[in-house]
């Protein structure tokens, strides 16, 4: 009985998963692209008003649990990129923190999961990665079951994300 109500489940999820659409984006002034699914908001490329140096594109599911942001730099170096603010949010990094690696076919990242410093109710996965001599940030955040809920979304995106050739 448990074996079948698996095997049901297992089948539900992946219909489910496959009727998913997804759409592949191009990023140029970011030099990505990837795969977003549809139905997701775009919110195109993003100069930071604070030090006119760096780009970003932001994503947010649907029902805005989850928000997505790939934040660039050709100016800064990743450890200083790391420690800019994203809009006025500062990925709250402390001693502490672990960094797990990730290797998908396109890029390196290192994984690091923590919070907000203004809003520790949220958490927040950060993948950090270099490529050509230009620093990529991504960030995903929200609630810890609303990451959860959408984690194999974000590694289907993170595994999409290419360098344009």
């Amino acid at each position: 009985m448990k074996a079948t109500f698996t095997l049901i489940l297992v089948l539900s999820s992946t219909f489910i998963f496959a009727q998913t659409k997804w759409k592949r984006l191009t990023q140029r002034p970011l030099e990505v692209t990837y795969k977003i699914p549809n139905g997701w908001f775009i919110g195109g490329y993003m100069k930071d008003p604070n030090c006119k140096c760096m780009g970003a594109t932001i994503n947010t599911a649907p029902d805005r649990s989850v928000n997505m942001v790939i934040f660039e730099s050709n100016q800064f170096g990743l450890d200083s990129l790391k420690k800019q603010q994203l809009w006025g949010y500062t990925f709250l990094a402390n001693l502490d923190i672990s960094e797990d690696s990730l290797e998908t076919a396109h890029l390196q990242y290192t994984k690091a999961l923590s919070s907000w410093k203004e809003d520790n109710t949220l958490e927040v996965l950060r993948f950090a990665t270099t490529y050509n001599e230009t620093s990529y940030l991504i960030y995903f955040w929200g609630e810890k079951d609303d990451i959860e809920r959408h984690q194999e979304t974000i590694d289907i995106i993170l595994h999409s994300i290419e360098p344009a050739q």
